[in-house]
């Protein structure tokens, strides 16, 4: 994100996201964080918490909810994948920030 560079998660998308979401519009859309500082490098790091198990939505795409227990903000995803060439591909994702609760703040 903080490379304005989002030709990598474009091409790991499916053929649909590809379609509504160029590099372009991408950038568009994280530009909120990159105006706040908010660098999701470190989530790498971590393992993610799903806040309920995945789940089917239809056939072919797979819904996957959590957090990842970063502090300040802890980063919070709900993507949606789709079997492809047997990979998983992107074919949709919400992203947002909240502040960690206290307790794990302080366990840093």
């Amino acid at each position: 994100n903080l490379t304005n560079n989002f030709t990598v998660l474009h091409a790991l998308g499916a053929p649909s996201f590809q379609k509504e979401n160029p590099p372009e519009k991408l950038s568009r859309t994280f530009s909120g964080f990159r105006a706040k500082g908010i660098d999701l490098l470190p989530i790498i790091l971590y393992s993610p918490t799903l806040v309920q198990q995945p789940e089917f939505v239809s056939s072919d795409v797979l819904r996957v909810t959590g957090y990842y227990r970063t502090t300040p903000q802890q980063i919070h995803f709900d993507v949606l994948l789709q079997p492809l060439e047997g990979a998983w591909r992107l074919f949709g994702i919400s992203v947002s920030t909240r502040p960690a609760p206290a307790e794990e703040a302080a366990l840093k």
